[in-house]
């Protein structure tokens, strides 16, 4: 089977627009670790490393990073995080309590609904950063 010039140039820019993410992630990162390095250095060596576990492990589930993206959007119920996230109600009381106690997701008082909180919004926009840099390295 031949291919024509058109598929051939539709293949070869796929490869070019892939491979120019790859190089735009590696400066990105090149970029960020030049800016910063000064900076994490210091706090690499004061931080402890139980602290920043018990910071991680909350998010080393699917299901919470899923949470934290539907609370993104805005302040949701119970009930409809249940039909967002397909959840039954003692998986859901688990990961939310685990993004509770780790500062991540919080609670209104009056109205019940759970709001993903400043640590939370930081702690998804990493876990975007990580994901992005991951990829362009494969």
């Amino acid at each position: 089977m031949t291919r024509t010039i058109t598929e051939e140039l539709d293949d070869i820019r796929t490869r070019l627009d892939k491979l120019y993410t790859r190089i735009s992630s590696l400066d990105e990162a090149r970029s960020i670790k030049g800016a910063f390095v000064d900076d994490i250095d210091p706090a690499i060596e004061g931080m402890s490393e139980e602290k920043a576990a018990d910071l991680i492990r909350p998010l080393a589930h699917a299901e919470r990073v899923r949470i934290l993206k539907k609370l993104r959007e805005n302040g949701k119920y119970f009930t409809e995080l249940m039909d967002k996230t397909g959840l039954s109600q003692s998986p859901l009381t688990f990961h939310l309590s685990m993004l509770e106690k780790a500062g991540y997701v919080d609670q209104e008082f009056a109205r019940g609904r759970y709001l993903i909180t400043t640590l939370g919004t930081e702690a998804l926009r990493l876990i975007v950063h990580l994901y992005n840099f991951g990829e362009g390295r494969r």
